[in-house]
């Protein structure tokens, strides 16, 4: 894989598929040709693409955001042992107990693995105490 420079979450990639608010911080990180997500992140942005009318489908869509470099991390074993780890730091966190998905958490466990940073919208990634994880908020 070529040197990433960042793991997009379901958020980052909806909100540049959408053009929400944020989308131009992701398309900062997108233009690197370096982003990566994981394979269930991006099925979790093309399912909102779709729930929300997006009128191109989730194929064009992904070939979209490949056009733009983005690279896609297959979940191994080790993330799915860290996944379950950190469901666990969420459901003891007050503030992280009913809103960490299964969808985030692997996000989360891909990005340690990578060691890279992981870009989100989800504001209550930043409660989480997790070593060796940076997020960076991109709204």
């Amino acid at each position: 894989m070529t040197e990433a420079v960042a793991l997009l979450d379901a958020s980052a990639l909806v909100a540049v598929l959408l053009q929400e608010p944020g989308h131009d911080a992701v398309e900062k990180v997108l233009d690197t040709g370096r982003a990566v997500t994981t394979s269930i992140a991006l099925a979790e942005a093309l399912n909102v693409c779709r729930r929300k009318e997006h009128p191109l489908d989730a194929s064009t869509l992904r070939t979209v955001l490949a056009t733009r470099g983005l690279l896609v991390e297959p979940i191994v074993e080790a993330d799915a042992l860290a996944v379950a780890v950190i469901l666990d730091i969420a459901s003891r966190n007050r503030a992280t107990r009913a809103s960490i998905s299964l969808a985030d958490a692997t996000c989360l466990a891909a990005a340690r693995r990578l060691d890279l940073p992981v870009v989100t919208g989800d504001r209550v990634w930043t409660e989480l105490s997790l070593d060796n994880l940076t997020v960076r908020l991109f709204r």
